[in-house]
């Protein structure tokens, strides 16, 4: 199929654009996963298995154990003797957090001062300062804008137990509205390559002979069924 839509020869002509192929067939592509995209979308997941440590997982329990060490997630450094997996998570966490919310619960596991329950950390927050300045009238009243700012969820703030690679994919992936032609081209009672067909033609991505003569392709363009010429 990929030589079918692609293929450079004679001329640089492609059928269809692959960010269309990767759409879901109900919003008008073909269902292919976009690699890129679904690589990060497990990255995701591992660092949210890791953020929360909840399961029986060897695997967990080796992270923790013997790179993380008690240390937090978010602001630990990445150990020298570290598996490339593992490397590849931890230096991806600036994007991670940007698609992670802490709700803070009445149960809830992780570190006041060094994970994103507000936002950002509060050691971030704290940036350059001494750790004096946490005496001071400005940074108290900071804290408790902060405090007063964050609602407390019941009975437990860590968030679902079952997120699925997919929830994330799709989070992540644009979404488009679907086309009125798709129940017509993907119903249960189609036969793949010929919803397949009509899936090109309902889009004008089929090589007839008008597109043909555009892409300056060499063609007879008399009609195959009078045999008369445009």
């Amino acid at each position: 199929m990929a030589r079918f839509l692609w293929k450079p020869i004679p001329v640089s002509h492609y059928k269809v654009a692959w960010r269309q192929c990767c759409l879901k067939k109900s919003e008008g592509g073909l269902g292919f996963k976009e690699v890129l995209s679904w690589n990060k979308s497990s990255i995701m997941l591992q660092a949210w298995h890791i953020i929360k440590n909840q399961d029986d997982s060897s695997w967990l329990q080796w992270v923790h154990k013997f790179f993380l060490k008690r240390h937090p997630f978010g602001s630990c450094s990445v150990p020298a003797k570290c598996p490339w997996g593992l490397r590849k998570i931890l230096n991806s966490r600036g994007d991670i957090f940007g698609h992670i919310q802490y709700l803070v619960g009445t149960d809830c596991s992780f570190l006041l001062w060094h994970d994103p329950w507000a936002g950002s950390s509060l050691i971030c927050r704290l940036r350059n300062r001494s750790i004096t300045s946490l005496e001071s009238t400005m940074f108290a009243k900071e804290l408790r804008q902060i405090y007063d700012s964050i609602v407390i969820h019941a009975p437990d703030g860590n968030g679902r137990n079952n997120l699925k690679i997919s929830d994330i994919w799709n989070s992540l992936r644009p979404m488009e509205s679907m086309p009125a032609w798709c129940q017509f081209v993907w119903c249960k009672f189609s036969i793949p390559r010929f919803a397949f067909t009509v899936w090109l033609i309902v889009q004008e991505r089929l090589l007839t002979k008008d597109r043909m003569t555009y892409f300056q392709m060499r063609v007879d363009r008399s009609c195959v069924m009078c045999g008369m010429a445009e």
